[in-house]
């Protein structure tokens, strides 16, 4: 889903100009106040006399000691962390649900904003120069625990060589697929090894038909969930993305990303052995492998909590494991990101690390902001644990393939076109173009070609805080 960022120009203007009406308020209401009256002397002149007049200015009422924090984990789990937090540390922490970015800034902007929030990545609010500095911070912990960090998930908490983001969770789409119908049909299981032929020929295998319609497909993208750039993993397995890595230039003409795009379409375009946005229409591509409409379904982590949730509650009649993405021309996994940041403004500096420093390290705090299952903590230590972080019950009912989490990290890569102030636009055209291209309208060669120009000038117009 594109996000709008405002520029940093914009943003400092706004915050510059809010310090300067709020300077002229201040003194205004410390100006003394001019009375003009007669007076008669001996020359019998009328002659002005200034009085001044003292007029006594109340403070603005302190806030209270309380740690603000807003984020998108599930609300009940911020609760019980926050509420943990303040019985352990003896600081108040209250939690508020995550809205738009365009709230946030306008909450910055008025000086209103909570002290620390979740973000995809820290690098953008540092750019705008509305994070604090956590490099002090970070040097006061043990270097084990810096070590402890998702390696993809280090770049997204820093900026031109400093800390700004603590990483509390992270997620990665996997494969997710029906055992038992590989079984039955005599499909060799997925493997840590396995290709972009081995998934295509099990696919077309495990597809369906009866009396000419198709009952069970092969597998269904989670891009016809709605979320077109939700699972990039397809393009970085053929060795390109579409931006460089200087992010300069746009590859989205690159023969490389047309290639790639293009071969992930024709699974449902070309080769028929993924269903189309149409077959997923109105229910949905997670609920279609929930209800063994298709044998594969790929999906990050959140799949993962779903999945484990339906299964505990009886819903899903049939055994399922997990794997990793299929290779192409290297192994790749999209990295989505989550940092926690500091207002830079905030007046509890150390009360409002103390949070942020528990919900990531805390092994009393942090295994609280887990129970729904919808990603995984930000530490590798935790994944010899998985379950303890996954919905109650699990440990009942997860998989041998839920060890793949760990394996496939090191392949792991964020994407790299984060952009500050044209990210909106640039992914709203980039995403216009996949859809196009998705749908069958245009070739990925015609559709990419004719975008290319949009999408570079949005990169040679763009602020950013890349990868």
């Amino acid at each position: 889903m594109a996000k709008r960022f405002l520029s940093r120009r914009g943003f400092l203007q706004g915050m510059g100009a809010l310090a300067g009406t709020a300077a002229l308020s201040a003194c205004a209401a410390a100006t003394p106040q001019v009375v003009e009256k007669e007076v008669t002397v001996e020359v019998e002149k009328v002659v002005k006399e200034t009085v001044v007049v003292e007029k006594e200015v109340t403070p603005a009422p302190k806030r209270e000691a309380k740690v603000i924090w807003r984020d998108w984990f599930a609300a009940d789990d911020m609760v019980n962390a926050c509420k943990a937090f303040t019985e352990k540390y003896g600081i108040q922490a209250e939690p508020q649900t995550a809205g738009t970015d365009e709230k946030l800034i306008a909450e910055l902007v008025a000086g209103t904003a909570p002290d620390c929030w979740g973000s995809g990545s820290a690098m953008q609010w540092a750019y705008l120069g509305a994070c604090a500095d956590l490099t002090e911070f970070y040097a006061s912990i043990p270097k084990e625990e810096v070590d402890d960090m998702w390696p993809a998930n280090v770049p997204c908490q820093q900026w031109q060589g400093k800390w700004y983001g603590v990483p509390l969770d992270a997620s990665l789409p996997l494969m997710y697929y029906n055992r038992d119908a590989f079984e039955e049909a005599g499909v060799p299981l997925p493997t840590p090894e396995w290709t972009h032929e081995e998934f295509v020929a099990a696919a077309l295998a495990l597809k369906k038909e009866e009396g000419g319609k198709v009952v069970r497909w092969g597998h269904t993208p989670c891009v016809h969930d709605g979320w077109i750039m939700c699972n990039l993993s397809w393009v970085f397995q053929f060795d390109t993305e579409f931006i460089d890595a200087e992010l300069k230039k746009s590859l989205a003409d690159d023969p490389k990303t047309i290639e790639a795009v293009q071969w992930f379409a024709d699974l449902w375009l070309k080769n028929g052995v993924s269903a189309t946005a149409d077959d997923v229409a109105g229910i949905g591509a997670m609920t279609m492998f929930f209800q063994g409409q298709s044998c594969m379904h790929d999906v990050a982590l959140y799949g993962l909590g779903s999945l484990l949730r339906e299964t505990i509650n009886g819903n899903v009649k049939f055994k399922w494991d997990i794997a990793p993405l299929p290779k192409g021309v290297v192994a790749a996994h999209q990295f989505f990101p989550h940092s926690v940041v500091m207002n830079v403004n905030t007046p509890f500096k150390k009360e409002t690390w103390e949070l942020m420093h528990a919900l990531m390290w805390d092994d009393d705090i942090m295994p609280l902001l887990y129970t729904s299952g919808s990603s995984i903590p930000g530490r590798i230590s935790t994944m010899a644990n998985l379950p303890k972080y996954m919905p109650p019950g699990s440990e009942d009912v997860l998989p041998e393939g839920a060890k793949y989490i760990t394996e496939v990290i090191p392949s792991c890569r964020a994407k790299r076109s984060v952009f500050i102030t044209t990210g909106s636009e640039h992914d709203t055209a980039l995403t216009e173009a996949l859809s196009l291209i998705f749908i069958g309208e245009k070739t990925a060669q015609e559709a990419l070609t004719e975008v290319k120009p949009k999408l570079q000038r949005y990169i040679d117009s763009s602020k950013h805080a890349g990868v």
